[in-house]
């Protein structure tokens, strides 16, 4: 079989939707972000080809100068288990190492065992376990039930200033040690610094609670999603009824969240009403 690997191209998009719109139970969003993705310029769409025709693709997203993700591998059912996955994956590290990034990761959910296999004999390791959570807004939050826990207080937001304090107090925390000092942005994971709550601050997303902070984005969808948070195991659940309390006044519809997988934080976010959804993050270098 002659497998060329070459960047996706506007014609592509036809073929690669046939094998990838029933991925999962609800679908795929490869389809529907497909043109996106090629017009974006920090990134590069990869496919295999038989015969001219897409059989499998990749996506590689330049984070920052040193930091790559990889997402969205898919392979056409026919073409499984003929290496076309790992024969992506090294194209896209290499894209990432001709543009000077010195280590690329990527994310995994603990069901799928056959993509944790083939990362691991591409080299790759697995950092820190996170989770998925999701839940609808419209039903009010079940009331804290711990012991000793206050009423739940509300969300304000947090100015500039806070968000030093916030950033001092993760950086040292159990959380920013289980997160791998990552930070979540939607489905891409990048090394967290100060600049990541400033910017938060400054567009209004950083709030603040006597329970913690938390950084929330709504989205156009009406799904709002928290990237960051900062709370103490005694805390967690207070600030998680403040999260659902605020995003009820706010309208949204559904809020996502995709934290590092303490047992304290899932108990938390499970208490309140949340699916939690096990998932790795992998990483290798590639400089």
């Amino acid at each position: 079989m002659d497998i060329e690997i070459r960047p996706a191209r506007p014609d592509d998009r036809a073929a690669i939707a046939a094998f990838t719109e029933d991925t999962f139970a609800w679908g795929d969003y490869v389809p529907d972000s497909f043109d996106d993705w090629l017009a974006a310029a920090d990134s590069e769409v990869l496919v295999a080809t038989t015969a001219g025709t897409p059989v499998a693709l990749a996506r590689v997203v330049q984070l920052s100068p040193d930091e790559i993700w990889l997402h969205a591998a898919r392979v056409q059912p026919s073409h499984r288990r003929q290496g076309l996955g790992l024969a992506l994956n090294r194209a896209c590290l290499q894209w990432g190492r001709d543009r000077g990034a010195v280590v690329a990761r990527l994310m995994i959910e603990d069901w799928n065992e056959a993509a944790r296999l083939q990362v691991e004999r591409g080299g790759y390791r697995r950092i820190a376990n996170w989770f998925h959570a999701r839940r609808e807004v419209h039903d009010p939050p079940p009331s804290p039930t711990g012991p000793g826990l206050r009423p739940p207080e509300p969300l304000r937001i947090a100015p500039r200033p806070e968000a030093e304090g916030a950033f001092m107090s993760w950086s040292t925390s159990e959380l920013a040690r289980a997160a791998h000092g990552l930070r979540g942005e939607r489905w891409h994971f990048r090394q967290m610094t100060i600049d990541h709550l400033i910017q938060d601050a400054e567009r209004r997303h950083l709030w603040e609670a006597p329970s913690g902070w938390i950084s929330i984005e709504h989205g156009p969808d009406g799904n709002a999603w928290v990237a960051w948070l900062m709370t103490t195991p005694g805390e967690a659940e207070l600030l998680v009824a403040a999260l659902l309390t605020k995003l009820r006044s706010d309208g949204a519809m559904s809020v996502s969240v995709l934290l590092p997988r303490l047992p304290w934080l899932i108990a938390a976010f499970e208490a309140s009403g949340f699916d939690v959804h096990p998932n790795g993050i992998w990483e290798i270098r590639v400089d």
